[in-house]
């Protein structure tokens, strides 16, 4: 039940971001930096030996609204100015992904002290997961944004 309503909820959102910008290829690009912070996040949990449970399964749709923000927002700068560097992360937008991603890293991080090993993965998951979400967004955005631009 959860990869079904994961699977139907991928699609309504990427449906709702192409409908935001008329273009199948900046949806599916304002969606980058969310799939690589997931593998970074699967990752990490594999190498951590953190398996997901009942708790910590609901990072998932969590991760994923985080992620989905900061490409879009990105992206939406980036159509605005395209000609300023970093790409995407200009005039104010680099610091609102990078505040709110740190904030809610903060705030799941500090889940993490906690004797409830259910609780203390929820926040490993979701500290880890916003965490590799803002890196790729900091670095895989622009330099996709970039390689964009000179193909075309």
């Amino acid at each position: 039940a959860y990869r079904t309503a994961g699977i139907l909820a991928f699609i309504a959102v990427f449906l709702l971001v192409a409908l935001d910008f008329y273009s199948l290829k900046d949806a599916a690009l304002s969606l980058v930096p969310v799939c690589i912070g997931f593998v970074l996040t699967f990752g990490i949990m594999w190498l951590a030996g953190v398996h997901f449970n009942a708790a910590n399964i609901m990072c998932l749709p969590l991760m994923f609204g985080i992620g989905v923000d900061s490409g879009v927002h990105m992206l939406h700068r980036h159509r605005q100015d395209p000609h300023t560097r970093p790409l995407g992360l200009t005039h104010g937008t680099g610091k609102g992904v990078t505040i709110t991603s740190l904030t809610a890293t903060i705030g799941f991080g500090s889940l993490m002290i906690a004797h409830h090993r259910g609780v203390a993965s929820l926040g490993f998951v979701m500290a880890t997961g916003i965490l590799m979400t803002m890196f790729a967004c900091w670095f895989v955005m622009p330099a996709w944004l970039e390689f964009r631009d000179r193909k075309s």
